[in-house]
Formats: structure tokens, sequence, C-alpha cells
């Protein structure tokens, strides 16, 4: 994700022609978390800036006037500088060290630091006012000449010079903040395309690891090059923080440690990470009017990743199934609103039903014109602050049409459409089909996407219909007699997932205000108290959750989340008596599917069952290691979308993921004739980009 800084409100809009540069020379005293800098300014006239409370400052050239403090996440201290002449020299030294933080709902939530410089590593940007940051330059150059501890190696934005214990970074492109991330690091680098300079930063000498991200990097890169336009920076680096987090820079990602490391992420974070060179750190978010750049980046990313390999339906569908677990049960908000993710709520909304718009807008428009207003929109705000107005004008010029209602009743008003069928009929050579919007409030304006499947032919016949009122009968020409009737098969549409197209999956738990644990009273002693610390580490504030032994309990509540723990347990029959219509088996010697064992033995196993509703699914977990049982806690939050899950050892390696597979759901209407038929199969659709 894209770093979001402290606002501050002394930051007057800009309106400079030609960006202000700072030209700053940093020395780091980590042990002692120290910080000593200088910054030459030219100015023609008086000026205030926030710096760091706890740094002492002097100026040479010039007088100073102490003004207030300003409070927050950090305290700074507005000062007046008075040049005497045009150039102007201040210097400050001090500590900064503020601890990293947990922050964000407990399971899904991250960590952070306004600024800390330690033996461990630095973190520094501008929230934390380690520079001045002057009221009229919300965007300036910088040249930064470092002085680095032995052993040390600190990234920055732009061009990197010089080497060993003395580097210097220019950034020639109007930049929001100077950021400082470092520590003791050794690095890797090559030439990229159009001989942008890639590099790593990695604590350990792990040169494959090395390697595997300079490679993934290169084709990232030209990838997205050729589908947007130029790399607006002259390198990219991944840098390892020393906590866990995922945060895209002008010009580097910072990684946390076992992030860096999982397999996976050379070919799906990073690409979101690069990706944000063009969106949030290429073209700027106006914060004050949303954020729009997290759902795109993660359209042009996340989903197109799945969608070249064929899997961008059930990526849409994992992405409605989301929002019904975390937001749609009133903790949404309008599209417009949102500023940073925080939650599993606000992460639903903001990148969630952020791209599922832009996928409704790419199908209405075209992949051609949908892609030509992309580049466009670059192009015409590169180092620009934008915000929502100016991406749909894009998209307006270049499909040629109006987009106000679109964008309007997408950005303004919170919740989702709630679209049902409610009967199909065929007489006289026509489809008579009736959908309806149950949601509360006004109707949406939908394209609802149609796949009929027709007597005697495999392939679906697809159209649009074109819905503006709460209950609308369509008659459908069709080129045959129709079997069944699939209403949004490919889940192209933002809406509330109903009861019936939600597979059984880990997301339920999390996503409940109301839920319930029960643990195995004939367990071995060891194996009780592991799971006891598993349910214990999952409270969370605001969340009413009861562990129980499965002794004190009758029978399982209909109205909330269950999650059985223990091959011990009581209550596994129920669990194992829902499987076999989900195809899989559950047994003495461990849970078998799809032609695949996954024995008890040396394993966790994680699954989650049919229960009374989508909302209150039956959840299981066993492991043959108490060790296991702590990592376990921590990652399956992450887990979400998957029904069934193993995992190995005392660090619950994982080595096996997957979803159910659902049949029919409410979105399917059956005409006479079609009670048994299969879908046909649907128009294959070529993705965004190869």
């Amino acid at each position: 994700m894209v770093r979001l800084v402290l606002a501050l409100c002394c930051l007057a809009a800009f309106a400079a022609a030609a960006a202000p540069q700072h030209r700053l020379e940093v020395a780091l005293d980590p042990a002692e978390h120290r910080i000593e800098a200088s910054d030459r300014l030219r100015l023609t006239g008086p000026v205030d800036f926030l710096l760091h409370d706890g740094l002492t400052v002097n100026v040479e050239g010039g007088a100073l006037e102490r003004g207030t403090r300003v409070d927050g996440p950090v305290p700074l201290r507005r000062w007046r500088l008075m040049p005497h002449g045009e150039a102007v020299t201040l210097r400050w030294r001090g500590v900064i060290h503020h601890p990293v933080r947990a922050f964000g709902d407990r399971l899904r939530g991250q960590a952070a630091t306004p600024g800390t410089l330690g033996p461990e590593g630095v973190y520094l940007d501008g929230g934390s006012g380690w520079y001045p940051l002057i009221e009229g330059w919300p965007r300036f150059t910088f040249e930064l000449r470092l002085r680095l501890p032995s052993g040390w190696q600190v990234v920055s934005q732009g061009r990197r010079s010089g080497g060993g214990r003395e580097v210097r970074w220019r950034a020639e492109a109007p930049q929001e903040d100077v950021v400082l991330v470092g520590g003791p690091l050794r690095r890797w680098s090559q030439r990229g395309p159009g001989g942008i300079a890639l590099a790593v930063y990695l604590h350990d000498d792990e040169p494959e690891l090395a390697r595997t991200y300079l490679t993934a990097g290169a084709r990232h890169l030209a990838f997205y090059q050729d589908l947007l336009g130029p790399y607006p920076y002259p390198k990219f680096a991944v840098v390892e923080n020393f906590w866990e987090s995922g945060y895209g820079f002008p010009s580097f990602t910072l990684l946390g440690p076992r992030v860096l490391r999982l397999p996976f992420i050379p070919h799906t974070s990073l690409p979101h990470e690069i990706l944000h060179n063009w969106w949030g750190n290429g073209v700027y978010v106006d914060w004050g009017r949303g954020n729009w750049s997290e759902g795109l980046t993660a359209y042009l990313s996340d989903h197109l990743m799945k969608e070249r390999r064929g899997q961008g339906a059930a990526y849409r569908r994992a992405t409605l199934q989301k929002y019904r677990a975390y937001a749609a049960d009133g903790r949404d908000f309008p599209l417009r609103a949102f500023r940073a993710r925080h939650s599993g709520a606000s992460e639903a909304v903001g990148y969630g039903k952020a791209l599922m718009v832009l996928h409704m807008l790419r199908e209405r428009l075209g992949d051609a014109p949908f892609l030509q207003a992309l580049r466009d929109f670059y192009r015409a705000h590169r180092f620009q602050v934008a915000a929502w107005a100016d991406l749909r004008a894009a998209f307006e010029t270049a499909g040629t049409v109006d987009l106000g209602p679109f964008f309007d009743q997408w950005l303004e008003r919170p919740g989702a459409p709630h679209l049902l069928p409610r009967a199909a009929r065929w007489a006289d050579g026509r489809l008579r089909l009736t959908l309806a919007q149950v949601q509360d409030g006004p109707a949406y304006r939908l394209q609802v996407p149609v796949a009929l499947t027709l007597d005697g032919h495999a392939q679906a016949w697809e159209t649009r219909l074109a819905m503006t009122a709460k209950e609308q009968t369509f008659e459908i020409e069709a080129p045959g007699r129709p079997l069944r009737v699939d209403v949004d098969p490919r889940f192209d549409l933002f809406r509330y997932l109903d009861d019936s197209e939600i597979p059984p999956a880990l997301g339920a738990f999390f996503g409940a205000r109301e839920r319930l644990l029960v643990l195995p009273a004939r367990a071995p002693a060891p194996m009780r108290r592991a799971y006891r610390a598993l349910a214990e580490a999952w409270e969370e504030p605001g969340v009413a959750q009861r562990v129980v032994l499965d002794r004190d309990l009758e029978r399982l509540p209909d109205d909330r989340p269950v999650w059985i723990l223990g091959r011990d347990n009581r209550f596994l029959a129920d669990i194992a008596r829902s499987l076999p219509a989900l195809g899989a088996r559950l047994d003495e010697t461990g849970l078998h599917l799809d032609g695949r064992d996954l024995p008890w033995t040396g394993h966790c196993l994680v699954l989650a069952a049919p229960g009374p509703a989508a909302t209150a699914p039956r959840l299981f977990a066993a492991c043959d290691d108490p060790a296991a049982a702590t990592p376990l806690a921590r990652k399956l939050p992450h887990y979400g979308r998957y029904g069934v899950l193993a995992f190995v050892g005392a660090r619950a390696g994982n080595v096996f993921k997957g979803e159910w597979t659902l049949r029919d759901t409410v979105m399917t209407v059956r005409l006479p004739g079609g009670e048994t038929a299969p879908r046909a199969t649907l128009v294959p659709r070529a993705p965004l980009a190869r």
C-alpha cells in the first residue's frame, strides 16, 4: 500500500510554477537515537515550518522565532524563519525514537511508527518532523547527503550516488516527503528495462533471494511500462524493514522480514508495490477528496495477475465475499470517504469496492478506452495531485460518455445492491426474466450480465440488461430455448452476495461481531492449553467472543460462527456430517477431498463447514503439535477467503489451501427441461493485458 504520511494543517495549496528544493546533509547515530542535520535553502522572504519538538535548531544567514507546539503522533514545533538574504542554512540535532506500535483491528491490523532511529534501523518520514516542513512547500525536490554508520545502508527517493559510509540521493521529480529507511543491510543491484536501477537490500547474505526480486522487479517494470507509460523514477528498490510492513514509497518498497521471504510475494505483492509508482507515488492522491490509488492499484495488479491465469471471476467473488464478511452489516461507508486501510471493513471498501467499481467501468467502456483513459490520466497528472473527479474526466473523454450518474452512485452512497432473480418464463420465442433489487433505499443503475444455457448449445448465450428500477421485467429474444438462466455468473457487479453464493470460509468468523469457540475437555492438558491460547489471541475490542468447553454446551448456537477446536471435541461429528455435501470426508485417519488425503499426524487441519447461515458457519481446527497453535493463531486471520487448509510442523507452514466449490445458487433459475442441466460454457474473455 502507498504510505499515507501525516497530513499537516499548516501546508498551503501548491501554487509555485517550479518546485522549491531542500539541500540536506544528515548524520545518523543509531546507538544514541540521535540525528544531526542541516538544510540549505533559497528563500525570497519569511516562511513558517514545523520540526520535531525534541530537536534543537539554529540558523545561519537568518533569524528564528519560536512558535506554538503542535500535538499529534509526534510533538512538532512551529517556527518562523526570517532570512537575511536569499540563502539560509538551518541546522538541528536531537533524539527521534518512537517505538513501533500496532494499530487497526487486532487480528488484521498493522504496526507502524511515526519515526524512529536505533541500532535495528531507521524509519523517518515527514510525519516524524525530522526535516523542516515548510508552509507552501507541499511538493519539492531535494538533494540529500548521508553520513552512515559502518555497515549501514539507507534508502531514500530518487537517484543514488556514492557508496560506503557516504551516500547521496537526488530527487529531481517533485516529492511530497523525504523518507529515510534502512539499517544494517546488504545491497544487490542490476540494470532493469530502460536503464532503471534495480536494487535489493537485505539483512542477511541471501543472494538467491535478492536475484529473485531483481528478476521479478525487471519483469513487472517492463509489463507496466508497456501498459501505462514510462516508469516515473530512475530506480526501484526492495528494502527489508525491521518490522512487518508492506509500504510503497516513490521508487522503493519497504517489506517486513517474514513477508519478504514468502515465496509468492515476488509474484503477487511486488507488482502491487511497483505499480504504486504510477498510482499514488507518480500521480499523487488528493487525500481530502478520497483515496482512489489503492483500488486502482489492486485492480491492475492483484486482480489482473489472477485474471491472466483465468482466475478473475474467483478473485472478484472473493472480493465480494470479503465485503459481505467485514463491511456489509453497517460498517461500510461511502467510497469517497476512504483514506487508508486500518481494518477489515476499510480494506473491503477502499480496496475491494473500488476495484469492483473500476471493473464495472471497464466492462461498460471496453478494454481499449479503459486503458487509454488510464494512460491519458497518468500523462496529464504525473507528479501532480489528482482526485476521483480527474479519473472520471479521463474515462469520460476516452469513452465519449457522461459518467456522472455512475460515479455518483458508487462514490457517494454506502452499501451495495442486493440483486435477485424473481421469475423466468419462456413463451412465444421470448424469455421473460424478472430481476429485483431488495436492498434498502433506491435502485442502483446496473448493467446486469446474464448467461443463458440453451437446449443443444454447449456455449452459453450472454447479454447485459440495463436495470434502473427496484423490480424490472425484461423480454429477451434468445437464439434457442433456455434451460437455465445464470445472473452475473462471473461476479462482474459490485453487489451483496446472497447466502447461497458464499462457500463456507474462515472470513465469516473473523468478520463477525459475535462468535463462539468450543474447546475439547478430553484433550491432553498441553493441547487444551494451546487451544485456549489460540482462542484468546483472537479476542478483539468490540467483538463478543466466548470460549467454552464442549462438555458445558448442550448444542451449538445457530446465530453466530462457531469454531470447534480439537480432534477430541465431541462436536466433531457435526463437522463430519456436513462435509460429504462439499465433496470431502473426515474420518479417523484425517481429511480426504478431491483425491487428496491430509492425515491428522504431523498436520494442523483447518476447515469451514456449512452452518445455519452463511454468517454462521461451523469451523474446525485440530493440531498434532501444541506448539503449532501459536503461529496458527497469527496466520489464520489472513486466510479468510479459504475453506480448507493444512499446515505442518511447529511453525505451521502452509502446505494446502482451497476454496469449496458451490453448485446452484439463488442466482440460477431453471426452466422446464433444465432441472439438471449444467451451466453451458461461458464465452472466454481475454484479460485486460497479457
